[in-house]
């Protein structure tokens, strides 16, 4: 729900009903598998009798278990791992000192669903197919996940997230025993962005599962939105970066200025101002009817304090940016939860922990408050931290650009599980947990999201470079990340030779894409490649 739609909710009763975009032949979580998943389990669980993997690997010593911490929407350079100036998640800085930090990791998409199926499949969105919004479809379940790997292999698999585009509808709960709904899912996709304190309960409920004795290893799925727009936190957490802030009084300021447009029909800047900071800052109940919303958007708009004003106006930046961080220290606290649940079950040295983002958030740069099918470095760079316990891999931190499409390779290997099924177009990260010399190659990024405004674009970035294309109206645009940091200035026109080869790396990318998005989809349920497949696939490149 945009602002401007929320500021127009003033004026009815129910401001939080939105249609469910998901159509009813969308399987849901809890629907049955098809005969050949049947067969895939039972093979499986044959492997597991025998006390081999399918692969002919020998029995295996216990392995760790893995936890991934999803927090979406956090971008890295908010965190003072990062280099941020303030103290947003003291927690999360404090496991980074026990971990490996990646500096610069990718995302594939600044989009959800299609970024968190990418962490479990190790496939680009054009490949895995399931990319945009309102409806994205659901994955095909030829696509293998780390998820049914792990539970094939004797895993207890577990996800708890706060359902919307992170519910397992879209195909992100193959592979899981345990994918509760949450509350609200069943009214729409963005449903439960409006829950006052969304983390508290999910943990709840993941912490009862992780406290729940078991003699298997376990993945473990979590996810919030807790940081994800509207910011809507506890004011403590406010008042570390913004002492001044009290939500009591800005909201009585906000009833009078409402009041005094229903009576006399005009607003002042100092009104127009105070409400639109309201729409950011707490929810717009408990407040007077506001009487001709048309009439008060053209009034709003004519001072330049209209919703779509926002992302312009620098008192309104500065408090998006306090509650964003607010929501992040809130977050991070209730955290602490699970650390401890953690130490306390006795997991918390045997126990892989994976902690990133989907994607960032725009906070004002490049006309973005948000995020969409903007593909720059504040949507696309997220916090990566792998804890690996044990003394094999001490702690340090990487430069090395590195993606999200790579986590799925990189726990296998952690874990020593070979799967000749399994096809990846990421790249295990194992040499550089080492801190073992990389090859440097390109990241790539989609951005699928269609709308009446919004056309597809892809992004390389390589090095010091970064190029964003448009297709649809055949734009392209070239950035120096290390002269322009802030991706401001084009400069496809002055370099034409660097151009030119990013635009081939992108070409040669999309061919990749569809030659293997058409090997998976024309294969079997079961995924099993026959040599000269396998040896199309190397040739690929993966």
């Amino acid at each position: 729900m945009t602002h401007a739609t929320r500021l127009r909710t003033l004026a009815s009763t129910d401001e939080n009903a939105v249609p469910d975009p998901t159509p009813s032949h969308i399987p849901r979580a809890s629907c049955g598998r098809s005969g050949s998943r049947e067969l895939r389990a039972a093979a499986a669980a044959l492997c597991t009798l025998a006390l081999t993997t399918c692969d002919g690997e020998a029995p295996e010593a216990p392995r760790l278990n893995v936890l991934f911490v999803v927090l979406d929407t956090l971008r890295a350079d908010r965190l003072e791992t990062y280099g941020a100036p303030r103290a947003t998640a003291p927690g999360l800085d404090h496991l980074a000192g026990r971990s490996v930090v990646f500096e610069n990791a990718q995302s594939a998409a600044p989009l959800t669903v299609a970024s968190l199926l990418t962490m479990v499949t190790g496939l680009y969105p054009a490949v895995h197919q399931v990319q945009g919004e309102p409806v994205p479809g659901r994955m095909s379940e030829n696509v293998r996940t780390l998820t049914e790997i792990l539970r094939e292999r004797g895993y207890a698999t577990a996800a708890f997230t706060e359902g919307g585009y992170a519910k397992g509808d879209f195909g992100l709960d193959q592979g899981f025993e345990v994918y509760p709904r949450w509350p609200g899912d069943a009214e729409s996709n963005i449903s439960n962005l409006h829950f006052p304190s969304r983390i508290g309960e999910n943990l709840d409920r993941t912490l009862a599962w992780l406290r729940t004795p078991r003699e298997q290893p376990f993945f473990l799925f979590f996810h919030t939105y807790e940081i994800h727009r509207p910011y809507w936190t506890l004011a403590e957490h406010v008042r570390t970066f913004r002492p001044g802030f009290d939500e009591v009084a800005d909201h009585a300021r906000v009833a009078r200025a409402i009041e005094f447009w229903n009576t006399y029909r005009t607003t002042s800047a100092e009104d127009a101002l105070a409400l639109l900071l309201h729409l950011f800052q707490c929810p717009l109940t408990g407040l007077p009817q506001l009487e001709d919303p048309d009439g008060y958007a053209a009034a709003a708009r004519a001072l330049k304090l209209a919703p779509e004003d926002a992302v312009h106006n620098e008192a309104l930046l500065e408090l998006v940016r306090d509650l964003y961080d607010a929501s992040i220290h809130y977050a991070d606290a209730q955290l602490a939860r699970l650390w401890k649940t953690l130490a306390e079950t006795g997991h918390a040295e045997d126990t892989l922990i994976v902690v990133l983002s989907d994607h960032g958030e725009g906070l004002g740069e490049h006309g973005e408050l948000e995020h969409s099918n903007k593909l720059f470095e504040e949507a696309l760079r997220v916090p990566l931290l792998i804890h690996v316990p044990g003394q094999e891999f001490a702690p340090k931190r990487v430069p090395d650009l590195v993606q999200t499409v790579d986590l799925a390779p990189t726990v296998l290997e952690l874990l020593g599980i070979r799967d000749r099924a399994a096809v990846f177009q990421g790249r295990s990260l194992v040499p550089l947990l080492r801190g073992a010399p990389s090859a440097a190659r390109p990241s790539f990024s989609h951005a699928r999201r269609t709308g009446p405004d919004q056309n597809p674009q892809f992004s390389v970035r390589q090095g010091r470079w970064r190029l964003i294309q448009e297709p649809a109206i055949h734009q392209r645009w070239l950035y120096d990340l290390e002269a322009d940091p802030d991706e401001s200035i084009d400069i496809a026109a002055k370099l034409p030779d660097v151009t030119r080869d990013l635009e081939a790396l992108l070409t040669q990318q999309a061919a990749r894409d569809e030659r293997l998005r058409t090997l998976i989809s024309t294969s079997p349920t079961l995924l099993d490649l026959d040599d000269e497949t396998r040896r199309e696939i190397s040739g690929l490149g993966y």
